[in-house]
């Protein structure tokens, strides 16, 4: 039977995963007859659970196209002689060196050695064997077949390993680089789906997610596993319970996962759990249907490995970070405690700031440096001597002048810390008294030569000091304020900022009301 020739014989059947792409076979000769008979004898070779898919090309031209439409070719079957003596030859050169393709397994068959002798064309061509065709049996062609297949998986393999370790390095690279938790967050999520190729849809979860901020109030630590970012569909979701996000059998999963601190992986979605036991991360990928093979597992557990110490990286700044907001709290509250304020005024204050920037229309990490920075726009004052700062009466002109140093102490005094949050502050130190129309001060700015943080703090800081009762002056009531701030519109304050002000009263009122000294 082993003896027959290719026509005579049929391979064993095996089961193959309905799930797994068809190995791709290129069967190019210029003879139909040969495709026929080819076909007959491979159409039942499994291997590795994986059929085989049959493309076909009768001569050189047609084969260029073919194998430059179907990169994935596993295995090409070549004729070298079809239309000219030397086809083949040319198209394995056309392989090799146009389409830059080192991995498609090449097996020339030929009835014609005397047009291309073995040993020459095995040492000056880059083929993977040579066969005549009287000499093929099916039983050779089936070891011909395995044999190339088996090289060709094992090349993609290490093909596909390189390219994730590549992948691999960069990602760790930026994560590394991360500046805050946000960012952190987004740079792993897009790294895990880049190592994965998978869909678009991805969120990172932890339990204990409230970060807490000296201007906060009322929140409390919870355990509930929580959205801390998301991608896709999951991209508005931070915050939300993970619980109510995906199925009760997921969830169950997570669960599971949690406890032993191990990977999971389905057709559906791809769980990773971070190698933090004291505060347990997850992330949630949805799938493609396709479970992650081994080197992508192990380029994921290795990646999550990675970016548990990234995490405690930055978790780290964050804890420093952190620090710098209370200083700047504390700091903020003693220059306005000097003047008789209550320390409500710079939380109140920074929660208006807050709330016009993102109405303005700044990103989310905008918004957090001005509601943090803001607190400090009168930091200078602790240089003010206090006859002049809880002054009763109206000031005299050479006190308004060194009243108005304020601005100019409390830049010097933030400038020299590199560090954005505190450069934000000095700026809005120096220029919050400046008016839209230059007649501020320190500088006489005009317009936009202002910076934002400032215009939108100059808003928030006016609309709260008159609102509250200081040492020269009764608070007044709401509806005096208002008509203040729409006789200044385009005076001292911005049009824009005063027009987002009065759009969203509602929710200033709120913020006043939940801040009462």
């Amino acid at each position: 039977m082993d003896n027959e020739f290719l026509f005579s014989q049929e391979t064993a059947l095996k089961d193959d995963d309905e799930h797994a792409p068809h190995w791709k076979i290129a069967l190019i000769d210029d003879d139909e007859m040969v495709h026929k008979v080819s076909v007959m004898a491979m159409k039942q070779i499994h291997y590795a659970h994986r059929g085989l898919e049959f493309i076909h090309a009768y001569s050189a031209e047609e084969a260029k196209q073919l194998l430059a439409d179907h990169p994935d070719t596993a295995l090409v079957l070549l004729d070298v002689v079809m239309e000219e003596n030397d086809s083949g030859l040319k198209i394995v050169e056309y392989i090799r060196n146009v389409l830059k393709n080192p991995f498609t397994r090449i097996i020339l068959r030929t009835g014609q050695p005397g047009y291309a002798p073995e040993r020459d064309v095995i040492l000056n061509y880059d083929i993977n064997d040579y066969k005549e065709k009287s000499e093929l049996t099916a039983d050779k062609l089936y070891t011909t077949v395995i044999a190339a297949l088996r090289t060709y998986e094992s090349l993609m393999r290490l093909d596909k390993s390189r390219d994730g370790l590549t992948r691999l390095i960069k990602s760790t690279n930026h994560l590394f680089k991360a500046e805050n938790l946000d960012h952190f967050v987004t740079c792993l999520l897009d790294q895990v789906l880049s190592l994965t190729g998978m869909e678009k849809n991805a969120f990172y979860g932890r339990a204990s997610s409230v970060f807490f901020s000296v201007l906060d109030a009322g929140n409390q630590p919870d355990s509930e596993l929580r959205v801390i970012n998301g991608i896709g569909d999951f991209k508005h979701k931070h915050g939300q319970a993970v619980k109510d996000l995906v199925s009760d059998d997921i969830m169950q999963h997570i669960l599971a996962v949690q406890e032993s601190q191990h990977c999971f992986y389905s057709c559906e979605y791809s769980l990773i759990i971070m190698n933090q036991p004291s505060n347990n991360s997850i992330i949630y990928i949805e799938g493609n249907h396709l479970q992650p093979d081994q080197v992508e597992q192990s380029l994921l557990e290795l990646l999550g490995s990675e970016a548990s110490i990234a995490c405690k990286n930055v978790k780290l700044n964050d804890e420093l970070d952190e620090t710098l907001k209370e200083i700047i709290y504390m700091l903020g509250t003693l220059a306005e405690s000097r003047s008789g304020e209550t320390a409500q005024h710079v939380v109140r204050v920074a929660h208006y700031t807050a709330l016009l920037a993102e109405k303005y229309g700044l990103p989310h990490y905008e918004v957090e440096m001005l509601r943090l920075a803001s607190p400090m726009h009168d930091l200078g004052k602790i240089a003010i001597p206090d006859s002049i700062l809880n002054k009763p009466g109206k000031l005299t002109a050479e006190e308004f002048e060194i009243m108005k140093t304020h601005t100019t102490v409390g830049y010097q005094s933030l400038n020299i810390s590199d560090r954005k949050l505190f450069k934000a502050a000095a700026i809005i130190a120096h220029q919050h008294q400046e008016k839209w129309n230059g007649k501020g001060y320190p500088q006489g700015l005009q317009g936009e030569q202002i910076h934002l943080y400032a215009r939108i703090t100059a808003v928030a800081d006016v609309f709260d000091a008159l609102g509250t009762q200081r040492c020269y002056k009764p608070a007044w009531d709401i509806d005096r304020i208002l008509t203040l701030l729409k006789a200044e519109r385009g005076e001292h304050f911005e049009p824009k900022l005063i027009d987002l002000f009065l759009d969203n009263l509602d929710e200033i009122l709120h913020i006043r009301k939940q801040y009462q000294d």
